[in-house]
């Protein structure tokens, strides 16, 4: 079969992104080029932790939101951050699933599909906290 190659899926032999720039880091992971391991903990785990610290800290900073520009910008990186991460795991479960199925024997996809399901929670939840936002103001 046509299994897809190191140099096609956009992945090092250690797993790690190859060198390109933000910008193709940031399409590689849209496209789900990674790895569904590095997706899942490095691009949406790690990362949404360090979004939420900027986020939370720049609440401290400015309590009383005076400066609404900068905390709309916040707001709007935010949800961009967050639809890039979740498409970009899904993305790679699905690679992962056609890989399983296409590897002889077929392998397992449990974990590409257990990352779909918390994928679907986490866009579940994403979508109530931004509409219990607008409801409260």
């Amino acid at each position: 079969m046509n299994e897809p190659t190191i140099e096609q899926s956009g992945e090092r032999r250690d797993g790690e992104p190859q060198e390109g720039g933000l910008r193709a880091y940031i399409g590689r992971h849209w496209r789900g080029e990674n790895s569904l391991i590095y997706a899942f903990w490095v691009n949406y785990f790690f990362l949404a932790i360090l979004v939420g610290i900027i986020s939370n800290l720049w609440e401290r900073v400015d309590p009383d939101n005076d400066a609404w520009s900068i905390g709309i910008a916040l707001i709007i990186a935010d949800i961009a951050f967050i639809v890039w991460a979740l498409v970009g795991v899904w993305h790679s479960a699905g690679r992962a699933i056609d890989i399983a199925r296409q590897a002889q024997p077929p392998l397992s996809a449990f974990w590409a599909y257990a990352a779909r399901v918390w994928i679907g929670f986490a866009a579940a939840m994403a979508c109530l906290t931004v509409f219990n936002g607008f409801m409260a103001s």
